[in-house]
């Protein structure tokens, strides 16, 4: 059965055809989200609150975009407006602390990378660009599903895949030296 299948199924009162589409989206809607809020139980707990908030407004999908998009869109703006509410805590505690990274950072290739240390050097990523991360390399979703994800344009989901993977490749060149 395809997602739009399921979402008529459940709007026209089959509640138990939205089961299907939790089996097929939470793993990857769990590593999205983990991957801007860190994994355990804070990041389980969004994955079953985007759920809710899909299931609340799924009569709003208006089939304009995939289901993916539409839930990863929930998901992406649940998480993140979790971490903001977090730093804002943390900023009444202690001061923000960010990576002193240089701006101009060379290429690397990435190909003779580890995998785990190319993995930790993700998980030193901003939480927006660890989710940009997430969808177009993990979850194969094209610049302009990830720009409607996040809500920015294709050009600016560029700028920061590109920002990011200089990142990466400070991040991975300073492990290495250390």
């Amino acid at each position: 059965m395809s997602d739009i299948e399921c979402v008529m199924q459940v709007v026209g009162g089959d509640t138990n055809a939205f089961g299907v589409l939790v089996e097929r989206y939470s793993e990857r809607v769990y590593a999205l989200v983990a991957g801007i809020v860190g994994p355990g139980a804070e990041a389980e707990d969004l994955v079953q609150e985007s759920f809710i908030k899909a299931w609340s407004n799924l009569h709003k999908f208006a089939c304009r975009s995939s289901f993916a998009t539409w839930l990863y869109r929930i998901a992406y703006n649940t998480a993140i407006s979790t971490k903001r509410a977090r730093k804002r805590e943390l900023q009444m505690v202690t001061p923000a602390k960010g990576l002193d990274l240089p701006d101009e950072v060379e290429q690397q290739q990435f190909t003779d990378v580890d995998i785990e240390q190319l993995e930790r050097a993700v998980e030193l990523l901003p939480p927006r660009q660890r989710a940009i991360i997430e969808l177009h390399y993990r979850q194969d979703l094209s610049l302009a599903e990830v720009a409607e994800v996040v809500e920015s344009n294709e050009n600016n989901v560029k700028v920061m895949i590109h920002r990011a993977r200089r990142q990466l490749a400070a991040l991975i060149k300073q492990n290495r030296y250390e």
